[in-house]
């Protein structure tokens, strides 16, 4: 059987940091950013290494302190090398941020009242 250990709230897992011009970016890991059209990235292994950044964060958010910042390091610097031109995945490397880069996770919970959403910060880490 299936139970959520918090059914009045959810957890969003998030890359945040500096891009272009050092303008801050955000980029949802889980759920999964959707400014990026998965299945019309043309490079298959490009699209597979976003698929897994996706899952790992899905695995984790309840268990943050547990997710492997240097993995997502790791597939991250991969992204920024040259490759073909493949315009959606292009897309992407504009909104992920480049520097400073943190995992951030957030919790969205409803209030005690049910008046309002609240948000709240529940881990935090450098992704080196």
């Amino acid at each position: 059987m299936y139970s959520d250990p918090h059914p009045n709230s959810y957890r969003v897992v998030w890359l945040t940091g500096k891009g272009e011009g050092g303008k801050q970016r955000a980029f949802a890991l889980d759920p999964f950013d959707d400014r990026v059209r998965l299945s019309e990235i043309d490079e298959r292994p490009k699209r597979k290494a976003l698929e897994r950044l996706h899952r790992i964060a899905e695995e984790g958010k309840n268990f943050p302190a547990l997710i492997d910042v240097k993995a997502l390091a790791a597939r991250l610097r991969r992204f920024r090398k040259p490759t073909s031109v493949d315009r959606e995945f292009q897309q992407v490397l504009t909104i992920l941020p480049e520097r400073d880069l943190r995992l951030r996770v957030m919790e969205i919970q409803i209030s005690a009242d049910y008046s309002a959403l609240e948000t709240r910060e529940r881990y935090e880490a450098p992704i080196p």
